[in-house]
């Protein structure tokens, strides 16, 4: 009975961490403008992920990851498999990087992601040149990362509102 119970607290935790993901996602596929020929998106997503991978990396395990990276493909548009890879190597540097920015002041987790996120959106910028055999106009992936730097703390904190509200998603006793 117990073992039951508690897989089905861990299919909540993740199904309710999936969809918080898809809210971020049709948030983040909304566009910010149109810079230098390329539309540019906040990416949502990547901040959520930061913020899960620093404080509960439970909730984020890499199967998950890769299946919202897929989605993500199919929302943005853009290569099947990119996003998974991308959020999967993501998610790879900020667990690495977590001990060093957990348990810290807000600025450096800020300053975490900054660093972080830019490695993501060159990282990004290079596989979408290289898929279509030109090189991307930077400026939109750059723009990108400012509005992903920027947003963050307010991601930061409806993710603090949202754990402590919704008990289920709080780490596990």
């Amino acid at each position: 009975m117990h073992l039951q119970r508690s897989f089905q607290q861990h299919l909540l935790r993740y199904a309710l961490t999936a969809a918080i993901f898809l809210l971020a996602m049709l948030l983040g596929a909304t566009p910010l403008g149109t810079i230098a020929g390329g539309t540019f998106y906040p990416l949502f997503s990547i901040m959520l992920l930061y913020y899960l991978a620093v404080f509960q990396a439970s909730l984020v395990p890499s199967w998950l990851v890769f299946l919202l990276g897929l989605i993500q493909d199919v929302v943005l548009g853009i290569p099947t498999g990119m996003s998974s890879l991308l959020l999967l190597l993501f998610r790879l540097l900020i667990v690495w990087q977590r001990r060093f920015v957990a348990g810290q002041h807000f600025v450096v987790l800020w300053i975490g992601f900054a660093l972080a996120s830019a490695v993501f959106f060159f990282v990004l910028w290079a596989a979408l040149s290289l898929y279509h055999y030109d090189a991307r106009p930077a400026l939109g992936f750059v723009l990108q990362w400012l509005a992903a730097a920027t947003l963050y703390p307010l991601v930061h904190s409806l993710m603090q509102y949202a754990i402590a509200k919704l008990r289920i998603l709080q780490p596990e006793k």
